[in-house]
């Protein structure tokens, strides 16, 4: 297979008598998000870490309490994550995201989270990979920095 024949995984979402599915997030989609909700952010993450008990240990419960908390305290960023993951952009599309029934809101971004991080074994080990790119561009600049004095 070639990376051409790339299809994302998706979940189908059933909402009254219809449905619609969704991927996970890719780096655009979350460039989107930071983008719409930058003001909103450091309350998002807030909300997020405050849902999750132990973070060297996250659980199917605490993407569970994330979702419904940011169901609860950030409507407009779950309707904008609900249709980006759609792949429906438009107003229309958020709207029809924010006033979908609540437990649907909350079942559908569990579904997101999942997807998001399914191909890389779970949200612990994509967090441990972001953690050790990150020590990686430390150490890659410490070494830089010395080389240029």
């Amino acid at each position: 297979m070639s990376l051409a024949d790339y299809q994302p995984e998706k979940r189908v979402i059933q909402l009254g008598n219809t449905s619609f599915a969704v991927t996970g997030l890719s780096l655009t989609s979350i460039t989107t998000l930071v983008r719409e909700h930058l003001p909103d952010l450091e309350s998002v993450v807030d909300i997020a870490a405050g849902s999750v008990a132990d973070v060297d240990n996250i659980t199917s419960d605490d993407v569970g309490r994330v979702a419904v908390a940011l169901a609860e305290q950030a409507p407009g960023f779950v309707g904008n994550l609900i249709a980006l993951a759609a792949g429906e952009t438009n107003e229309k599309a958020v709207a029809a995201a924010m006033s979908m029934p609540f437990p649907t809101q909350v079942h559908t971004i569990v579904q997101i989270i999942d997807v998001t991080f399914a191909e890389v074994g779970g949200v612990k080990k994509a967090i441990e990979a972001i953690a050790g790119l990150g020590d990686q561009v430390k150490t890659k600049m410490k070494a830089l920095s010395k080389t240029d004095q």
